[in-house]
């Protein structure tokens, strides 16, 4: 099982979400980031090493570190890649 780490930006995009879009946000993330069939999927460009998680209209993008995974960005779609 893989440890879930948040950067303190990701906790206050959380807060601007209403409450029912952020638990939704951090189930999907603790099931899917955290089961061993994980298959990620890769951003490309001068995203490249950075991965998405589609979660309804909201994109979570994180990235591996040596014993974790780390949540670097919760963004509306409209903006993920802005």
């Amino acid at each position: 099982m893989r440890k879930i780490e948040y950067k303190e930006s990701v906790r206050r995009e959380q807060h601007r979400l209403d409450r029912a879009t952020a638990k939704r946000i951090r189930a999907k993330i603790e099931a899917e980031l955290t089961a061993d069939d994980l298959v990620p999927e890769p951003l490309h460009g001068p995203y490249r090493g950075i991965y998405k998680l589609r979660v309804g209209d909201y994109r979570v993008l994180y990235t591996f570190s040596a014993n974790a995974i780390l949540v670097v960005h919760i963004v509306h779609r409209s903006e993920a890649y802005r």
